[in-house]
């Protein structure tokens, strides 16, 4: 659970997930450019730790579907740097110029996840400007790393 609380007891929240899970397969079915929808099954899918071949090709097809719509590329940046590590190149790849058009539209959200995700050290060199790289440290000073 990304925010740390739910509606649902505990007991009932995979079940429920794997319901969202069933019903975004069925909508991508009917509409397979819907990269809103991408992102929420590959979301969904992370929250009920189904780290699967799935879920990274739903991030992929979300990037390629929706790159600039600002709800697909936030939610990509912020799985990105969570599921970094469990990412091959070429996804890597996609998400960095995913997190670059983040970046350019909202440093500092993009810093804030960084920051949470413990991804500064791969966030430093894709810095372009002195007031990213001033943001940078002032974010660290505020909420550490």
């Amino acid at each position: 659970m990304r925010w740390g609380f739910s509606v649902f007891p505990p007991d009932q929240l995979s079940y429920y997930r794997s319901q969202s899970i069933k019903h975004y397969r069925q909508s991508l079915k009917k509409r397979p450019t819907a990269s809103e929808a991408w992102v929420k099954l590959a979301e969904v899918k992370f929250d009920n730790q189904e780290i699967d071949q799935e879920m990274f090709l739903a991030i992929e097809r979300a990037i390629t579907y929706g790159p600039f719509e600002k709800t697909t590329y936030t939610k990509i940046t912020g799985l990105g740097m969570l599921l970094w590590d469990e990412s091959d190149d070429d996804l890597k790849s996609k998400v960095m110029k995913t997190i670059d058009v983040t970046l350019t539209n909202d440093p500092e959200w993009v810093i804030y996840r960084a920051i949470r995700s413990r991804w500064v050290p791969h966030l430093q060199p894709m810095l372009k400007t002195k007031s990213q790289r001033k943001l940078l440290k002032s974010m660290l000073e505020e909420y550490g790393e």
